[in-house]
């Protein structure tokens, strides 16, 4: 946990760090690929799933085309069977077996064609009367298919239904080679007679006349297999077993369906994502610009004058702003604020600390500074909003919504998207405009304030010479003793001449004795120390007073001179010290608090610039 919390801490101190120009361009990229994101997913569970569900279909009428080929190859050759079966010629020859009708019509030539690869004339008892085999490509006879055939043609199987049925076809296997066959009674041509035989016709079911028919590479095997369509990457393989009668499979009908429409899906997702990024692109580029020209610039000036005013303390007007929106009117009051602040800056230069008065303006400059605390606030957070969409993108919609080849999905999406960013735009403008109006009373706060103390200027603090050992005994003398016990006192043996006003400086160095005192009775010190010692400056003299108290946070110690802070559990703060820090500051100089953590004391350092102290008089 720790290592995630010092990772956020660094995360956090480099945003801060970044310029706006950084942070806005930052923000857009990461919304915009977030934006990406959420698109591409949307537009894969919308596109992919419908180009999926076409490509299915399509595969489902492949394998109802295979299945119709299979039924529409045996119709065909039952036909063609009857038409030899219904043969007076047929059936005489069966009775009466004769060469003659085998010269005639039982050639290699007469099969080749009526297009057929096999023919058998078999009586019931299942004398094979006449079997032959042709290669149709080579146009040849095979002698060894032309007896594997016979041997099929007058099985149990083939003659039990040749008795029972006019006319039938099945699928059979022949050495290694799938048959289509068609069975028939033979007859007299006009359908009488009682049926001596039956005429077995057979056409080879291969690779090349499925492929023909389905349009996809087909191949047929004598393999068995169950029916399955699996999906792969580039293609469906479908496998369509080739059954024979009573369900059983003699062998497989295999193809393969290219996933062409799935991978017009993707291709369709991937060309809508690099035109929603091009488009995306361009937009945050455009919003980005217009933002750094209408606001980022205005605000950067605003807020860089501050920072120069609060720097060098130069009470210079912003420029003119002749624009009429928030910024503006933001920018007048400023300005307004400035020259009124300049005008009590200079009666408070020569106002007079006296007793209860210095405290009015020290008060009156500490409500100011909190009354344009929203001021800063405010312009931190318009300098850090994120642009909307510009106007350029809304345009773009607008004109794709007017144009008539516009689809019906993309004219939903893009009426979304301008309700979207409209509603966008209004809530934007609200905002700024509830918070320019806020800062406009702030600000206006801050000059009636300032206009209050208008008429509260004194003359300048009288200033003298004078060893701050004696004002330093007269108020230690009430610092020794604690409500119970002693305290351990340290003064300096030898003084310090400074220059400032003797009763100031009396109320300043009581004022830190006392709290100091209540600091070593909070921590329970039995006896406390607290010592006083003076040492020389850099531009003057320092007097720094110690005590072993409670101590404080050292990250606290500018809250300890806010005007009403108080915390007798740490240091004694309050209007106290927000008047001795003022009081020391009227007179040149500083007074700093310092601690190394809660329980290990603290010190009060008054620097008091300007005093011409002598080598003699600070030597030990």
């Amino acid at each position: 946990m720790s290592g995630r919390s010092a990772s956020l801490d660094w995360l956090r101190d480099r945003w801060r760090g970044l310029k706006l120009a950084s942070k806005l361009n930052l923000t857009l990229v990461l919304v915009g690929a977030v934006g990406l994101m959420l698109a591409g997913m949307a537009l894969d569970r919308t596109i992919r799933p419908a180009f999926d569900g076409l490509e299915r279909r399509g595969v489902e009428q492949q394998v109802a085309q295979a299945q119709a080929l299979l039924q529409s190859v045996l119709s065909t050759i039952e036909n063609t069977t009857k038409d030899y079966a219904v043969w007076d010629d047929s059936y005489d020859y069966v009775a009466t077996r004769n060469s003659a009708f085998e010269a005639a019509n039982l050639t290699t030539i007469g099969l080749i064609n009526v297009g057929v690869n096999a023919t058998a004339y078999v009586r019931f008892n299942g004398d094979v009367l006449h079997a032959s085999y042709v290669d149709l490509e080579s146009e040849t006879d095979e002698p060894a298919l032309s007896a594997a055939f016979a041997r099929v043609a007058a099985s149990d199987r083939i003659r039990a239904q040749a008795r029972s049925r006019s006319s039938f076809s099945d699928f059979v296997e022949v050495d290694g080679r799938i048959l289509a066959i068609g069975v028939a009674q033979v007859v007299h041509s006009d359908g009488t007679g009682t049926p001596a035989g039956y005429i077995v016709m057979a056409l080879e079911f291969d690779g090349a006349t499925a492929s023909e028919a389905l349009q996809t590479a087909s191949r047929v095997t004598h393999e068995i297999a169950p029916a399955s369509t699996v999906s792969t990457r580039d293609a469906w393989r479908v496998v369509v077993p080739i059954a024979a009668s009573g369900g059983a499979s003699v062998g497989s009908l295999t193809f393969e369906v290219p996933r062409d429409t799935s991978k017009l899906g993707g291709t369709t997702i991937v060309s809508a994502l690099i035109t929603s990024t091009l488009i995306l692109v361009g937009t945050l580029f455009a919003v980005f610009f217009i933002m750094r020209a209408f606001v980022v610039r205005r605000l950067a000036g605003i807020d860089g004058h501050m920072r120069k005013v609060a720097k060098d303390g130069e009470l210079a007007p912003l420029g003119d702003d002749p624009s009429q929106d928030e910024l503006g009117a933001l920018s007048r009051s400023f300005n307004t604020m400035l020259a009124e602040l300049k005008e009590l800056r200079e009666q408070l230069e020569v106002q007079s600390f006296q007793l209860g008065k210095s405290e009015s303006a020290a008060g009156a400059m500490h409500n100011v500074r909190n009354s344009l605390n929203p001021v800063t606030v405010i312009l931190s957070q318009a300098l850090s909003e994120q642009a909307s969409a510009n106007a350029e993108h809304i345009a773009q919609a607008i004109r794709e919504l007017s144009s008539g080849d516009t689809v019906q999905v993309r004219r939903e999406r893009l009426a979304a998207f301008l309700v979207a960013t409209f509603d966008d735009v209004d809530r934007r403008a609200a905002a700024r405009r509830e918070s320019f109006i806020a800062a406009k009373a702030s600000l206006a706060e801050a000059l009636e304030i300032l206009r209050s103390q208008s008429d509260t200027a004194h003359q300048e603090i009288p200033l003298e010479r004078f060893d701050i050992l004696d004002v330093v005994k007269k108020n230690a003398s009430a610092a020794r003793f604690a409500p119970w016990g002693e305290i351990d006192l340290d003064l300096p043996e030898q003084g310090m001449m400074v220059r400032a006003n003797r009763l100031l400086m009396s109320q300043v160095i009581g004022n830190l004795l006392t709290n100091a005192v209540e600091a070593i009775v909070a921590a329970d010190r039995r006896p406390g120390r607290l010592s006083i010692s003076f040492a020389q400056a850099e531009d003057g003299a320092k007097i720094i007073i110690t005590d072993d108290g409670v101590g404080f946070e050292p990250k606290t110690a500018a809250k300890l001179f806010e005007r009403g802070h108080s915390s007798k559990k740490a240091r004694s703060g309050g209007l106290g010290l927000h008047w001795c820090a003022n009081t020391v500051k009227a007179m040149g100089g500083s007074l700093t608090l310092e601690s190394e953590g809660p329980g290990k004391g603290a010190r009060s350092i008054v620097v008091l610039s300007g005093s011409q102290t002598s080598a003699a008089v600070l030597a030990a």
